[in-house]
């Protein structure tokens, strides 16, 4: 039997973390699970792990924003990005970085196992989840409610976009307050940080 591959784990719930620890351990070598993303980087120092599974959304410290340092100080590492969130923008994101595999939370463990064995050996994986997020990263939103949404992101005015959809003012505002709500956004200042983060600037 081969060398066990040593796992390092990220994620500022504790019982996600166990959890994911507990569903990985009969296969893989758990050197450490951190929940305070801000004692991340200097644990991978210290680890060195084979594969460096992070989540995205944490307190204090991005997941995104600790692959930066950790690839930065070491390119060579492998690291998987484990995730509720499937948007194309965090794909590209993490992809960018010299992330190596991206993990939706709601996908099966699975896959998870198959891209820890993966991106250990030097390859890439993205699950299928994620890839059909990249593939569409708007399914939920409508052709009109995408038009609103590129033109709030390119900084248009609710009159600017009346004239260029060519309907009143009213209209206009309603299909703003529509998209938030949609979105499950609390203000037109997180639409429009949304459309940017996504991309849809041109």
């Amino acid at each position: 039997m081969g060398k066990r591959l040593r796992v390092m784990l990220v994620d500022d719930h504790a019982l996600v973390a166990e959890g994911f620890r507990a569903l990985l351990a009969p296969e893989f070598d758990i050197v450490e699970v951190v929940n305070d993303p801000l004692a991340a980087v200097a644990a991978v120092r210290r680890v060195r792990p084979d594969v460096l599974v992070l989540d995205i959304s944490m307190p204090g410290k991005s997941g995104l924003d600790i692959a930066r340092e950790v690839l930065t100080d070491w390119p060579a590492a492998r690291v998987i990005m484990l995730t509720m969130h499937g948007q194309h923008s965090y794909v590209k994101q993490a992809l960018a970085l010299g992330v190596r595999g991206f993990v939706l939370k709601l996908a099966d463990v699975e896959n998870l196992k198959t891209a820890i064995r993966e991106v250990a050996a030097g390859g890439k994986y993205i699950s299928p989840e994620s890839r059909s997020a990249a593939a569409n990263p708007h399914p939920h939103l409508s052709r009109r409610q995408l038009e609103i949404l590129r033109m709030i992101g390119q900084g248009l005015t609710t009159a600017e976009m009346a004239e260029r959809l060519d309907i009143n003012l009213k209209t206009a505002e309603y299909h703003r307050q529509n998209l938030r709500h949609v979105l499950g956004l609390p203000s037109h200042a997180a639409v429009l940080r949304y459309a940017i983060d996504n991309g849809l600037t041109e």
